[in-house]
């Protein structure tokens, strides 16, 4: 007969620290897995998870006794539920939140059950390139150069709050003519453009669509 002693670690909660926001000192990394349990005076879970760059946050989530579930996630900042799932999770149940700013956000995790879970996270970032901060109104506009694209990120949720709706981009002619502007993006997003006069207020000429 032989034995064979294994030796593993699992990445359990902090109890009682991470039952609110303001305490917890659980992280869930980017596209990093943690695990927990939920149990009377213990139904909620909170995990701090941080971005570097702009992108969509993906969660996947599953529990082993198919209790019903809530998942949420939250602005670190202002409390403000962004995405949220719901149901028996015994099987997995998945949420995401696309067009996030770079910052700290929390996910809650609440039952009024007894379980044991493990949720996960994966982050996808943006295709195009972000443009200088602040470029939000004429006096910041970025010089765009004849025959030269530019890439940038528009209507990004901040933690806090804000959501950048306007970038404003400059161009001179050094002759009489004619100005074209193409514009993609990468969601097929509704999008309004407009030409300014130098006044940066006289609308010369304007688009809008997906």
């Amino acid at each position: 007969m032989m034995l064979t002693w294994m030796n593993f670690q699992v990445n359990a909660d902090v109890e009682p620290g991470n039952n609110s926001p303001g305490t917890t000192t659980d992280n869930l990394l980017l596209n990093g897995t943690q695990t927990g349990s939920l149990g009377p005076g213990d139904t909620d879970d909170y995990f701090s998870i941080t971005t570097t760059s702009d992108g969509k946050l993906s969660f996947q989530f599953i529990n082993d006794d198919n209790d019903y579930m809530y998942v949420y996630l939250i602005d670190n900042s202002n409390g403000t539920t962004l995405a949220t799932t719901n149901g028996y999770a015994g099987s997995t149940i998945t949420f995401s939140r696309d067009g996030l700013a770079a910052g700290t956000y929390f996910v809650r995790v609440n039952s009024g059950g007894t379980t044991n879970y493990t949720i996960s996270s994966s982050f996808l970032g943006t295709t195009y390139a972000n443009d200088v901060e602040p470029n939000n109104n004429p006096a910041q506009a970025i010089t765009l150069s004849n025959n030269v694209s530019k890439e940038g990120h528009i209507a990004f949720y901040e933690p806090g709050g804000s959501i950048n709706q306007n970038d404003y981009y400059q161009y001179t002619t050094t002759s009489d003519g004619s100005i074209t502007v193409n514009f993609t993006n990468d969601n097929n997003g509704y999008t309004y453009i407009y030409l300014l006069d130098a006044d940066g207020n006289t609308q010369l000429g304007s688009t809008n669509g997906y």
